[in-house]
């Protein structure tokens, strides 16, 4: 797997390290981009992706790649994507210098982004998480973070209900699915 952090090119149709990416079209498995990020799935030789990414580098282009690779994890924006005999699994990712800078409890933001920040963050956590072992031992962790800025445990343990109740929402077969059509039309009078 190989993960870039490219600038974006401002014309998307030319790009200029095309040639460089499509001459190596059968080691390319997967190409994935989400705004500056990108994901690559690599079947080739370790030296093949770092003479490719140096050929990137060496364009007469601010674009400038730093590549990361490793056959058993790989982490991408928050989550972390990771092999698991011959299954691909996923976890919420924190970085190294991550260092629990949520909102304190005390600030004068108003209550409802107070009760807010609990909740998402929980959800994400719940959302970032294939295994659920691995779920409960981060929520377990995001917890803490927010008992160590003054949350009130009763509080967390109501948002972290709620994020379970949401995640774990079933649709309602009762709901009828409706659509809105609008058209134009013209009256023909005679």
């Amino acid at each position: 797997m190989l993960y870039c952090l490219p600038k974006i090119h401002k014309d998307a149709s030319n790009p200029p390290g095309r040639p460089i990416v499509s001459s190596r079209g059968d080691s390319l498995f997967l190409y994935l981009r989400y705004i500056d990020d990108v994901l690559i799935v690599w079947d080739g030789e370790k030296v093949d992706l770092l003479n490719m990414a140096e050929s990137l580098n060496n364009l007469n282009s601010t674009v400038r790649f730093t590549v990361t690779y490793d056959k058993q994890k790989i982490q991408l924006l928050d989550v972390e994507i990771y092999r698991e005999a011959n299954k691909l699994g996923y976890k919420l990712y924190r970085k190294p210098t991550n260092r629990n800078n949520l909102l304190y409890s005390t600030s004068f933001h108003p209550p409802s982004s107070k009760k807010a920040v609990p909740f998402s963050q929980f959800l994400c956590t719940i959302s970032n998480n294939s295994d659920n072992d691995v779920c409960e031992m981060q929520l377990q962790e995001t917890f803490n973070c927010f008992a160590h800025r003054g949350y009130n445990q009763s509080a967390l343990n109501t948002s972290l209900k709620k994020a379970h109740t949401h995640v774990s929402k079933q649709p309602d077969p009762n709901k009828q699915n409706r659509f809105i059509v609008t058209s134009r039309h013209k009256t023909n009078t005679v």
